[in-house]
């Protein structure tokens, strides 16, 4: 019963951390929209405009990461079981002259956990690879057009500077 209690301490402790923690977040972004709007409608548009493509990145990569997360934990378990059958079997694999049989076994389920494994973390890498340049674009385009509006006398090099 100590356990169960535990664990629900836990969890209220985690989802009340967590509802605070995203309250706080929409309060940042909310300000941050509010203030960088009143420096230049205009700079917010095209930094806007990089959002979309990130938020779209950020849901494709979440799914297919999720499904080969999953794919992962299954092949590293069946792997686990693998090792754990035989180990707890070890007098049966020998008397059967089978360590070899066994050893290779679980060296192919292993194999199969580290390929997927390599896939997720490519995945990730290019998650990661594409969103940098997607921020960074967005921050030159900033640049660009905000050093038009500054020689336009639309805006001043201390808005820029603000705004970044």
């Amino acid at each position: 019963m100590s356990r169960f209690s535990s664990d629900i301490s836990e969890i209220q402790n985690t989802s009340s951390y967590r509802l605070s923690l995203l309250l706080r977040n929409i309060l940042e972004l909310v300000g941050g929209m509010i203030i960088i709007l009143a420096i230049s409608w205009k700079l917010t548009l095209i930094l806007l405009s990089v959002v979309p493509v990130l938020a779209i990145l950020t849901v494709i990569t979440s799914y297919y990461g999720r499904d080969i997360s999953v794919k992962l934990q299954d092949s590293l378990a069946d792997s686990l079981t693998t090792a754990e059958e035989a180990i707890s079997n070890v007098k049966t694999v020998k008397a059967f002259a089978c360590e070899m049989k066994e050893v290779n076994a679980y060296k192919s389920k292993l194999q199969k956990s580290f390929s997927i494994g390599r896939i997720k973390d490519f995945l990730w890498s290019l998650f990661g690879g594409v969103t940098t340049f997607f921020t960074n674009g967005g921050i030159l385009l900033i640049l660009y057009f905000g050093g038009k509006l500054i020689l336009n006398n639309d805006i001043t090099i201390g808005q820029l500077s603000s705004f970044i």
